[in-house]
């Protein structure tokens, strides 16, 4: 069994996927599954993977397949379904398994999970990064008692701009692995704005004039909010400009395609494991600072949220907290503005 971590942006469910590829196309008979923590994920990790023949699942629907059931909860409860489970023989059905988003796993998933591999052929391979952990703080170490267990680091952060990841990196306080071998890019812009519709106002004048000038395609755009709130008044801004938009659909999310011409509105959370040119980071005033569990994973939300983009960031803000502070002074590697002051009508920003 292989565990590798990474910084955001380091290829982690890239080479998940190539794995799994590469498994099937060796061993075209073997059963291999793909293991994502929510459901917003799967039709990304089945786009990736390319073959039907695959599973990519979640843990309860994985656990259903089988007879069983899974407390999505963790803790106590999915510790027991694993003990009912385990009484009852948990078959080996699977010849290989691979986990993306390690982090978010309750150790009793995954022992639940491993379980299932038959021994000798493929292993398992488990991919994720504990600073984007965004559900729990979990030592995953009894889950891997006992395995042979043979651990990679991959170290560069390929995707995100260094700008982008010092950004995030102030969000919890986390220092990024490899900053300075990811791209050069341009300063990530702080914008204040009086009131939640206010944010939401200077999005979509954001986002109006990258397109005006044919500088981005509308498929190349992310609206990302900390917070179901205000979706109403995005979709009637965003719909009053004419710009075309999808708004991921927990209900359905086998309909959420990246790959869709439309500026994609989805909430941080179901936004992991997603990657776009340009993010908007909306609501930055609702995530706490602190040192408590809980909170620390909704800073988080923060540094998911931010790694998310590729090229460019952009952050909302209607108050000042501790997490403004602390992007302010990564100076010139954040800008900071004032909705609307510093805005011009000719859809350009007054550099001060």
């Amino acid at each position: 069994m292989a565990v590798a971590t990474g910084p955001p942006g380091s290829g982690k469910t890239l080479l998940l996927a190539a794995r799994a590829r590469e498994l099937r196309r060796v061993h075209p008979d073997w059963e291999i599954a793909v293991l994502v923590y929510n459901r917003a994920l799967v039709p990304y990790v089945t786009r990736l993977v390319n073959d039907p023949s695959v599973l990519v699942t979640t843990v309860g629907k994985f656990a259903h397949r089988l007879g069983f059931r899974m407390d999505l909860n963790g803790g106590d409860g999915a510790s027991k379904d694993l003990t009912k489970a385990r009484a009852r023989g948990i078959p080996q059905a699977f010849d290989a398994l691979l986990v993306d988003e390690l982090q978010d796993f309750d150790p009793a998933w995954l022992q639940f999970a491993l379980d299932t591999v038959r021994p000798g052929r493929g292993g398992a391979l488990l991919v994720g990064d504990q600073a984007q952990g965004l559900y729990r703080d979990v030592d995953l170490t009894s889950a891997l008692t006992g395995r042979d267990v043979v651990r990679h680091t991959l170290a560069r952060p390929y995707r995100s701009t260094k700008q982008v990841l010092r950004a995030a990196s102030v969000l919890t306080g986390q220092h990024v692995a490899g900053i300075d071998g990811a791209p050069d890019g341009q300063p990530v812009d702080l914008i204040w704005a009086d009131s939640k519709n206010a944010q939401l106002d200077c999005v979509v004048w954001e986002i109006a004039a990258l397109l005006a000038d044919g500088r981005r395609q509308p498929g190349e755009i992310a609206v990302l909010l900390t917070q179901w709130r205000g979706l109403t008044k995005l979709r009637a801004a965003l719909t009053s400009a004419d710009i075309p938009f999808q708004v991921f659909d927990r209900n359905d999310p086998s309909g959420f395609d990246t790959n869709t011409s439309t500026v994609k509105v989805i909430t941080v959370h179901s936004g992991k494991g997603y990657e776009f040119p340009i993010v908007f980071l909306v609501g930055l005033e609702t995530l706490p600072a602190g040192i408590d569990e809980p909170t620390r994973q909704r800073e988080r939300v923060g540094f998911v949220g931010a790694t998310r983009a590729t090229d460019q960031l952009l952050i909302t803000y209607t108050k000042s907290t501790a997490h403004v502070d602390r992007l302010a002074a990564l100076n010139p590697d954040v800008r900071r503005w004032t909705w609307p002051d510093d805005y011009k009508i000719d859809n350009r920003k007054e550099v001060k």
